[in-house]
Parts: C-alpha cells; structure tokens; sequence
C-alpha cells in the first residue's frame, strides 16, 4: 500500500519510468515495422501531471495512515508481542511516533525491554525520515490553503460590496475595518462562496422540492430548517414547527425578495467559477507547468492547459506543433490527473497513449 500510494506522490517520475515498458508492448501491438514512429511520437509528447491540493492533502493522509499501519506491523512482528489489538494499546491512535511505554513496560519482560526499545527506535529513523519526505508537500499544502482562503475573502468582499445596500452602515464599517461578518450578511451570503446561504431556502429550486410529494424528506426538512433559521434571526421565534411559521403575517412580509434570491444565487456562481478560475491558475503547481509549457515554444497557444484543468479532473492530449530546422514536430500535450484514481486508471493513461500514437498533422492553418 506504501509503496503504491508513494508513486502516486512521485506521479511524473513514475510514469517516465514506465515508459520503455510501455514503448516495448506498443511495439509489440503495434508491431516492430512501427517502431520508430512509436519512438519518436512517445518521445516527443509533453508530460503534465496534475492534483489538486485537496486530494494532495488525502493522499499525505492515506500516505501516513499506510507508513504507521506499515511500521506497527513490522515492530510487533520483530518483537513478536503477541496480544490481541495490542497495537491499538501500545500505539495511541496508530501512531507510530506516539508510543505508550507504560502499556508496552507492562506487556514486555524486563530483560527484554532494551532490546525491543531498540528495535523500536530503528524503525523509528525510518518513520522520522519519511516524515522529512513529505514535508515539503505539506508545506505546499498550507501555502495552497492561504492561498484560497485569500482568493475567497476577495470575490466574497466582492459579493458584499454588489450588495451593500442589503446591510446597515454599522455592519459595512464592522465587515471593512475588521472582516466581521455580520448576521445578515451570513445569511445572505453565508461564509463561502460554493455553499448555499441560509436565504437560498427560499429559493424557486427549494420550493419546487416542498411541493413535490416525491422530493426525499431529508431535502424538505433541511430546507425547512434553514428557514427556521432565518425567520429567528428575523426575530420571529415560534419555536421548531415550520407550520406555525407558514402561517404567520410577520413571516411572510420578511421573506426575501424572489427576484433578489435568484439574482444572488447567479452572481454567487459567477464569483466562484472567477473565484476557482483565479485559484487555481495561482498555484505554484500550476504556474510551473505553465512555465514550462511556454518555454517551449510550440505554435499554438492554446495548450489545452488552464483551470478546467484542476476544475473538471480530466485526463487528455492536446494536439501541437513545434518548427525545428524548417520541420513541424508533433508534440502533443498529455495531461494526466491523479485527483482520482481507480482500477482503470491504467487503462486510462494508455488510452491517451495510443491518442499520441494516432494523431497525424493533416494541414496547417
């Protein structure tokens, strides 16, 4: 499990290591009548691979999850303590680093101790220099995640700002000056952009779900609650049973503005695919892969490369050209997500190969 999840890590390099075993069953498909067309057209393609931070983040965390689980075994094993569950007992929430002595003083024989606090200590340099290895991908993590947190706050300030006319001066000045936000504005807008607000309840979607008698029970009473929730931030408390509040006048003259609720609810999915756009065009992983893109100089500018990319997770080959010694190479981009990854995976990879190995420059425009 260790091993599979750390070449997902080193995604780039394992391909690249594979690709002379890959070459070689091409050739034998292909046949050996083919083989320098598949050489130069395998060699000439341009490698990106791509994960987002977020599933970078589960994959540290799976990672971690493999090297403890991988070490306890390999510690009791050579300890050979036998006991139920005991590395439940002897490792605090299977973690390797955080060793109970008082349970393993307790299990373990006396003259025994130095020796297995020995063992332990070796496997722990391991764990100690696996922790070093990946801490340059947490260190990107947490710059990615500042990094979006700084991109939200700005199309969020930016959805509040279209908006200000909704809110109280008082609130405006508390919101500028301090970044509060206010009660109101929450259930506007709510604190991020890719959730629903509490006033999107209300929405012409919502209520098509409260009147159709098939709509699961969950969706209704998650809707009901949420206008619960702002009918007493209305100050309008009539306790827990939607019905009562579906009856009163005071209700009705404070539910927002039809109109309103389906104009926010656009502008808020207009600030966010801005908001994704802008994200993910700034990571470091992004503007590298751009960079390299750029420097080498292919014909065509679109590369195929751009937030879709992160967006939609898709994996694909964007055809190019590059002019060298008065000669148009073909040298397509493939783009290779490892956001998710399955059984076909493989499959996948290769399909795009044999892409590469189809694609003919026919004209140039």
């Amino acid at each position: 499990m260790y091993d599979i999840l750390n070449k997902r890590l080193n995604k780039e390099e394992t391909i690249q290591s594979k690709m002379p075993d890959i070459i070689s069953a091409f050739i034998e498909f292909y046949g050996e009548e083919n083989k320098d067309k598949i050489l130069t057209k395998l060699n000439n393609m341009i490698l990106i691979c791509t994960i987002s931070p977020e599933s970078l983040k589960y994959l540290l965390h799976e990672l971690k999850k493999a090297k403890n689980k991988n070490l306890i075994q390999t510690f009791l094993n050579q300890t050979k303590i036998e006991y139920q569950n005991i590395e439940n007992k002897i490792f605090i929430n299977n973690n390797f680093e955080a060793l109970n002595k008082n349970i393993l003083n307790k299990i373990i024989k006396d003259e025994k101790q130095n020796e297995i606090y020995q063992i332990y200590k070796t496997l722990l340099k391991q764990y100690s220099t696996f922790i070093a290895d990946i801490k340059p991908y947490e260190i990107y993590i947490k710059k990615c995640k500042k990094l979006k947190q700084t991109i939200q706050n700005k199309y969020l300030n930016a959805l509040i700002q279209k908006y200000k006319y909704l809110f109280t001066e008082e609130e405006l000045n508390e919101y500028n000056l301090n970044g509060q936000i206010s009660k109101k504005m929450y259930l506007y807008f709510g604190n991020n952009l890719n959730v629903p607000s509490i006033i999107e309840s209300f929405s012409k979607d919502s209520n098509l779900i409260l009147n159709n008698p098939h709509a699961p029970k969950w969706q209704k009473i998650s809707i009901q609650n949420d206008r619960i929730k702002y009918y007493k931030q209305m100050n309008i408390d009539l306790g827990n049973d939607y019905k009562e509040y579906q009856k009163s006048l005071n209700c009705i003259s404070v539910t927002p503005n039809q109109d309103l609720i389906e104009e926010i609810i656009l502008t808020k999915e207009y600030f966010e695919m801005k908001m994704y756009n802008d994200y993910y065009t700034s990571l470091p992983q992004y503007i590298q892969n751009e960079e390299k893109i750029k420097n080498l100089n292919l014909l065509s500018s679109d590369s195929g490369y751009n937030a879709g990319t992160f967006i939609y997770q898709k994996t694909y080959v964007t055809p190019n050209l590059k002019k060298i010694n008065n000669k148009y190479i073909e040298m397509p981009l493939v783009n290779i997500n490892f956001d998710e990854i399955t059984d076909f995976t493989d499959n996948y990879i290769i399909h795009e190969l044999n892409h590469v190995y189809e694609l003919n420059l026919l004209n140039l425009d």
